[in-house]
């Protein structure tokens, strides 16, 4: 299994996932003062979840809900 068709697919969802975290970091950060921009950027890493962890019902992908980012709070390093 597998192929270029897979392999470009796969890449490309994972590229627009990945684009799709840092817009929101980017819009997280971009609110804050310097202080808070540098403690984030110790503590709260991004990733993009669609392609390799599709919400689906019955077989069936919802793309709309597949669509979303994952944010993990590291606090061992504080």
């Amino acid at each position: 299994m597998g192929g270029t068709d897979f392999t470009n697919t796969y890449l490309k969802n994972e590229k627009l996932s990945m684009n799709r975290s840092y817009s929101k970091l980017s819009n997280i950060f971009t609110a804050q003062n310097k202080p808070t921009q540098v403690w984030l950027s110790k503590v709260l890493k991004g990733s993009g979840l669609s392609y390799s962890k599709k919400i689906e019902f019955a077989d069936v992908e919802n793309k709309i809900k597949s669509r979303r980012v994952s944010f993990k709070i590291l606090l061992q390093n504080l």
